[in-house]
């Protein structure tokens, strides 16, 4: 029984970063072939997509770090600080 989805958000990352290599391959094969496709545009879609990966990742480890320091404190402003800077 699986009582967090966090694993599985990892998991999900993972895959997707798996599956989105052989298109920035596929992308940048492409920007040789075509005019319209330049390899800044390759670049941009792969950073691009490693972003909404990370940001997928990382905002359930700073909610669970978040969670942890206020169930200690009990001051959402110190968590958040803590978390933020």
């Amino acid at each position: 029984m699986v009582i967090t989805p966090i694993p599985w958000l990892h998991l999900n990352a993972l895959i997707v970063i798996i599956l989105s290599q052989p298109t920035y391959l596929l992308f940048t094969a492409l920007a040789d072939e075509y005019q319209a496709v330049s390899h800044l545009d390759t670049v941009m879609v792969f950073l691009y997509s490693i972003y909404i990966i990370l940001y997928a990742i990382l905002s359930s480890v700073l909610g669970d770090i978040i969670d942890e320091d206020f169930s200690a404190t009990g001051n959402i402003k110190a968590s958040l600080w803590h978390v933020a800077g």
